[in-house]
């Protein structure tokens, strides 16, 4: 194979095509209050914080969305992956066992706050900012469903009142 050439594994066989998990999830929670079983995401863009706050977003390549990535889910995949730094998630696939939604008014857009996930594919990615993107993920907030979604979930600020 000539050097440089993407093989299979380059894409992920983890992350189907146009999967929309996020979206689906998100409105099952929000109009039905059913809470959906979680499939592969790919975590991109970490920052960490001051405080070690872990921030990435999160995309099961039809969507992607802002997530927090918990203190005790950090520990857990250092404990389980000695050795490797935090910033080696970028591009990985996870599986997220434990999460919970959340209104972020800074952003107007919903965010995931992940408590738990487990490592699905951990396959080297680029260095750098230059991770591969599984698929052409599009923004949650970009997602006019979920726009309206949002705007009946948040509560009314002063902003609102003062509007009306």
């Amino acid at each position: 194979m000539p050097a440089g050439m993407r093989t299979a594994r380059d894409t992920s066989v983890w992350l189907m095509a146009e999967t929309a998990w996020l979206r689906d999830a998100i409105v099952k929670k929000c109009e039905k209050d059913y809470f959906m079983q979680a499939s592969p995401v790919q975590v991109l863009d970490i920052a960490i914080g001051p405080r070690g706050n872990v921030h990435c977003v999160l995309s099961d390549s039809a969507h992607s969305m802002g997530a927090w990535l918990q203190p005790e889910a950090i520990a857990e995949w250092q404990s389980a992956n000695p050795g490797l730094a935090i910033k080696q998630l970028n591009g990985t696939i996870v599986l997220p066992n434990e999460y919970c939604f959340a209104l972020d008014d800074d952003h107007r857009e919903f965010a995931i706050y992940v408590e738990r996930f487990e490592s699905v594919d951990l396959s080297p990615r680029p260095e750098g900012d230059g991770a591969l993107t599984i698929g052409r993920p599009r923004s949650i907030g970009d997602e006019p469903s979920l726009q309206a979604l949002f705007m009946q979930k948040r509560k009314p600020d002063a902003t609102d009142a003062a509007a009306a």
